[in-house]
């Protein structure tokens, strides 16, 4: 545009010039960010164990919408889900048997023994079968075993309140965990939203300068001031959707499920 107006007389040699500078250094912006994609592509490749040259194309696009689950529920959701309450539940589990083991020391032992027999016997005057059998119960109770037995039902109840209070410990955390990425998404959220904005109003600004100069009424710099600031704009907006992003799948990592 700078050079048809050039051409036509209507603008000086230095309005094509600035406008040579801005191009070269956009097409710069671009090599480097090409290249920052390509690297991206090869660790994301490298992370899931493929080939390093696989090419990889987004099948979606980002879900910019906002999070309905209230939060209260995304803290139950972690809370049920979260693999480490769940190894936590089971040492418990673990530890009240050991308990019950440990307690039937002080418990009596009681056996039941059975023994039978069977023949024929034969008299004088009758001829038969027999049959014989006996029953034996027996009991035995450990009265003093040095306080072995005490000893050991202490400890497995000392570790049972121990994994307890690593429990409470963990929920603790997790809920912490929960709201601070909650927190996090909203304010990306917000974010967002702001860019989106910045992005309206730049594009917009944009669009009167380059009428302003095909009118000869603005100038060349206000046309690459103009371009320079839509420029940065779209730049901030993709810094925050992939900021959003991030806290998006760290609140999901936090509750351990999808999010809506």
């Amino acid at each position: 545009m700078a050079r048809v107006r050039v051409a036509a007389g209507a603008s000086p040699r230095f309005d094509e010039i600035q406008a040579d500078v801005a191009v070269a250094n956009a097409r710069q912006s671009q090599v480097r960010s090409r290249n920052a994609v390509a690297l991206a592509v090869q660790g994301l490749n490298a992370l899931l164990g493929l080939a390093l040259d696989t090419p990889l194309a987004l099948r979606e696009g980002f879900i910019t919408d906002p999070v309905q689950t209230p939060l209260e529920q995304l803290i139950a959701a972690a809370q049920a889900s979260r693999p480490e309450l769940t190894e936590l539940q089971a040492r418990q589990a673990a530890a009240q048997a050991a308990i019950q083991l440990a307690e039937s020391g002080a418990k009596p032992t009681v056996g039941v023994t059975t023994s039978g027999s069977y023949g024929t016997v034969g008299g004088l005057f009758t001829t038969g079968a027999s049959a014989n059998w006996s029953v034996m119960l027996a009991a035995t109770l450990n009265l003093y075993d040095g306080g072995i037995t005490r000893e050991r039902v202490r400890e497995a109840q000392l570790r049972l309140e121990q994994l307890k209070a690593v429990e409470a410990q963990t929920r603790q955390a997790i809920e912490l965990d929960v709201r601070q990425a909650y927190l996090n998404l909203q304010a990306a959220r917000e974010e967002l939203a702001g860019a989106d904005a910045l992005v309206t109003q730049a594009t917009e600004a944009q669009r009167i300068a380059i009428v302003r100069f095909q009118s000869g009424v603005g100038t060349n710099l206000e046309v690459i001031t103009a371009q320079a600031t839509a420029s940065q704009a779209e730049g901030s907006r993709a810094q925050a959707l992939f900021n959003f992003s991030v806290a998006r799948a760290a609140l999901e990592r936090a509750v351990g499920a999808e999010v809506r």
